[in-house]
């Protein structure tokens, strides 16, 4: 077999290395940063992360050790979906707010770390579901009736993410 020249070794070296990355990406599930908006919560800015896909829509908030005050998860749910949320591998207390097609609140659940058995249902009409840090709804005045706007249709970004 004949010597590999100094530049060759260097290439191979460095496939190498990049192989085992892509390697180590695929078994530890790597998953790209979701998409973010800003959305207008009754009057009050939050920064959400969109969860469109089944896997961000499987895997929510779960594994996030903390949010900034105005953070949050919008979850665009697919027509005719009927999820469950719940509180597994969640690291921190959230407040639950289900809302209509229109952006109105129907209902907002707290859910505390003790609720890891607990699933929440959403009411009937919900097409979409942020999460925020429990206590931030409460803090903000939002309550149930309010309305949530991106400053665009709700129904035009899920339309444009499905």
């Amino acid at each position: 077999m004949p010597d590999l020249t100094k530049k060759q070794a260097v290439f191979f070296a460095l496939l190498a290395s990049v192989v085992a990355l892509l390697g180590f990406c695929l078994v530890v599930g790597y998953q790209p940063e979701p998409e973010k908006t800003l959305l207008n919560v009754g009057g009050h800015l939050l920064n959400a992360r969109i969860a469109d896909s089944p896997t961000e829509l499987r895997k929510g908030l779960s594994g996030i050790r903390d949010l900034n005050e105005s953070e949050g998860m919008l979850f665009l749910i697919p027509e005719g979906m009927k999820p469950v949320f719940h509180m597994k591998d969640v690291k921190m207390p959230l407040d639950i707010a289900f809302l209509d097609e229109n952006g109105v609140i129907l209902d907002i659940k707290e859910a505390n770390l003790s609720d890891k058995k607990t699933f929440f249902s959403p009411p009937e009409g919900t097409l979409y579901t942020i999460e925020v840090r429990q206590g931030w709804f409460e803090k903000q005045g939002i309550k149930r009736g309010d309305i949530v706007s991106p400053g665009f249709s709700l129904l035009s970004l899920k339309e444009k993410t499905l």
